[in-house]
């Protein structure tokens, strides 16, 4: 492969994932600013709900007093809530509030709207040859 292919792969591949981003950010605007890391550490919490803070900090990997402030301003805004359980008083569980669950939904619907508009026009075949070929391309990059 040529390096202009090369470099042609990877500026697409950027392109796909702005607009991408820039579908579902718009999507999502009726919630307010919500950046990649939250509706990341959101759907995290959905997932995992009882997660603690130590996870988060895992997951996003922001310093502890990042995660803390994110998570304050969740609190402030009505998308978690935090409670010390009875077995364990230093680690608080978190979990999302209906409002949170609510921007994960919508978060997940804008994600699946903009897949199925990206391959609008793709027969199957099309669709099960992308899905391999990044696949591969994902495999090829573990180290």
């Amino acid at each position: 492969m040529t390096q202009p292919e090369n470099t042609q792969i990877s500026h697409l591949m950027r392109q796909i994932m702005r607009k991408k981003q820039q579908l579902i950010h718009q999507h999502l605007k009726p919630f307010g600013e919500i950046t990649a890391h939250q509706i990341m550490a959101l759907s995290y919490i959905n997932q995992h709900p009882g997660a603690i803070q130590q996870d988060l900090v895992t997951l996003t990997q922001r310093r502890a007093p990042t995660v803390s402030v994110m998570l304050k301003r969740f609190e402030r805004d009505n998308l978690i809530v935090r409670k010390i359980p009875s077995d364990n008083n230093r680690n608080k569980e978190i979990t999302l509030t209906e409002h949170g669950q609510e921007i994960v939904r919508s978060f997940q619907q804008a994600t699946t709207a903009t897949d199925e508009l990206a391959i609008a026009d793709f027969t199957p075949t099309q669709t099960a040859q992308l899905i391999a070929l990044l696949t591969q391309m994902n495999q090829h990059l573990d180290v």
